[in-house]
């Protein structure tokens, strides 16, 4: 599966600044509003403008927590080591949904996950049209960590696929046998457009990708 991972750049000067002012003992709650808003246009830009666990869509200017892959209370020393920081969605915690992603995380340690190394959607699989996952079993304790097999993140993996299988014929992500290799293709090279509107949908893409290959 061609998988494009998130690709790690630097962090903003307006962090380097910060901490250069602070000195030593600077912690994570004195960080300014302004610095915190440059964090995360960096981290978005990122991550193609997706949460680092769940690849659900960031809301441009929202709040959205940003994420210690290494928790801050087990590893203080990277706190603000750039590769141990990421962009993580709300969690659930707007629509009053059960926790994900960061939210259900806490302060847990992933042994297996790593956004920008070892993603998601590298140890997990959307293998039926439904949304659900197939997990590789290294990687269970993880995704039942963060919790990114829920009902409701199913739904939306589904919709996603099905938005992009409508101009096939049935308007559903249903099985159907007029869904040729070359008719699949077309779709994933649209979705893989940057002209196509949340072009980047990796769970979809892999979705695509594996009925291809069985065609």
């Amino acid at each position: 599966m061609a998988i494009r991972w998130f690709r790690k750049g630097t962090e903003p000067k307006e962090l380097r600044d910060w901490m250069k002012l602070g000195g030593p003992d600077v912690t994570w709650d004195a960080l300014t509003g302004e610095v915190r808003a440059a964090m995360r246009v960096r981290l978005a830009k990122e991550q193609s403008g997706l949460c680092c666990y769940c690849y659900e869509l960031l809301e441009l200017g929202a709040m959205d927590p940003i994420e210690h892959l290494k928790p801050r209370s087990t590893h203080r020393d990277q706190m603000f080591e750039w590769e141990n920081l990421l962009l993580s969605c709300d969690g659930g915690a707007k629509g009053g949904r059960p926790p994900h992603c960061d939210r259900a995380k806490g302060a847990v340690a992933l042994t297996v996950v790593h956004p920008h190394r070892r993603p998601t959607v590298s140890v997990a699989v959307m293998s039926r049209a439904n949304g659900a996952l197939r997990v590789m079993s290294e990687a269970k304790a993880d995704i039942q960590t963060l919790q990114i097999d829920r009902r409701f993140l199913r739904q939306q993996r589904r919709s996603a696929l099905e938005a992009q299988l409508r101009d096939l014929g049935k308007g559903s992500a249903k099985r159907d046998s007029s869904w040729t290799a070359l008719k699949l293709e077309r779709v994933l090279k649209r979705l893989r457009s940057r002209k196509h509107p949340g072009a980047y949908q990796p769970w979809v893409e892999g979705w695509l990708e594996r009925q291809i290959a069985n065609r």
